[in-house]
């Protein structure tokens, strides 16, 4: 056999990008024309889970794992927990007639979570609401209340992230389940047609 020192690149399908592994120290490979495998390293990523869902998207928690590589992080989607039951009820909507200049509308969303699980557990929810990009609409978020909404910090358990959806971290014990209330408003000038989008969470 011949001694070498080896460096393996490694290429996808699409040929893409490349990913090069520099192995520490000398193996002995045969030189027989054959695939062997050489060990590059062993690492514990000691992976922790969560639980993320968006609603409005499918009513289903996915679980994901979560790991620290030395030099980076990253995650990877395990699919959807049946475990964890997630009630999308039909949003509430209604119009504010008290004023003459202006017309309010008030939107209620109700997301029942619930779990199945015999152990406790933490599962991050994300709703989106309208964000106006005119003066003449306010929208306004009523529930949750969020201080500085415009102020994202992670270690809040209700916060408004960039894409101005809300988050909740919620923590379920076995068979435990919360409800989660989205309210807000929406007002423009009267005699005008409001024709609005939701973020995508």
């Amino acid at each position: 056999g011949t001694q070498i020192r080896l460096m393996e690149t490694l290429r996808s399908s699409l040929n893409v990008q490349s990913t090069q592994f520099e192995v520490p120290r000398l193996f002995t490979i045969p030189s027989d024309g054959e695939q062997h495998k050489v060990t590059i390293a062993i690492i514990d990523l000691s992976p922790t889970f969560s639980y993320e869902s968006v609603p409005r998207r499918a009513p289903y928690a996915y679980l994901k794992a979560n790991a620290a590589a030395p030099l980076e992080e990253f995650s990877c989607p395990l699919g959807a927990d049946h475990g964890i039951k997630i009630n999308y009820k039909p949003m509430f909507k209604k119009r504010d007639t008290g004023q003459s200049k202006t017309v309010s509308f008030l939107h209620r969303q109700v997301i029942e979570v619930k779990n199945n699980h015999q152990k406790a557990l933490r599962v991050l929810v994300m709703e989106s609401y309208p964000l106006s990009v005119e003066d003449k609409i306010k929208v306004s978020l009523i529930e949750p209340q969020v201080k500085h909404p415009e102020k994202y910090d992670r270690q809040k358990p209700i916060r408004v992230n960039k894409a101005n959806n809300v988050e909740w971290d919620i923590d379920l014990e076995a068979g435990e389940s919360k409800e989660l209330v989205l309210r807000y408003s929406i007002e423009h000038p009267a005699g005008e047609i409001l024709d609005y989008t939701v973020a995508e969470a």
